[in-house]
């Protein structure tokens, strides 16, 4: 019974820093999204980049009620700010987060 103990706590605490880690990148980043007046469009593009490299279909879907054009306007912003960088051929865009926070 110790031996599972052990790992169960193993695994738990794990869990809790990945957890904390992740709660302080998003208070950073809102923090960071006040300091700088981004709109609401842009706040959900560096949010979907803290969870990963994302396409513009993606940030499509997580703002489904904004034009296309609107949004690429939102991305080309950031870049412009030196938040996030992009990768790839248009079709294959991805967009990743820069560690814009602590510089």
């Amino acid at each position: 019974m110790t031996k599972w103990l052990e790992y169960f706590c193993l695994g738990l605490t794990t869990q809790l820093k990945e957890l904390q880690h992740s709660t302080e990148n998003k208070i950073k980043l809102d923090l960071f999204c006040n300091e700088k007046k981004l709109s609401e469009n842009q706040k959900k593009a560096l949010e979907l980049a803290l969870e990963g490299p994302f396409t513009l279909q993606d940030f499509m879907n997580v703002c489904p009620t904004i034009s296309k054009r609107t949004l690429q306007r939102e991305l080309s912003r950031l870049q412009e700010l030196d938040m996030i960088e992009s990768f790839g051929a248009t079709a294959k865009r991805t967009y990743h987060l820069k560690d814009f926070v602590n510089k």
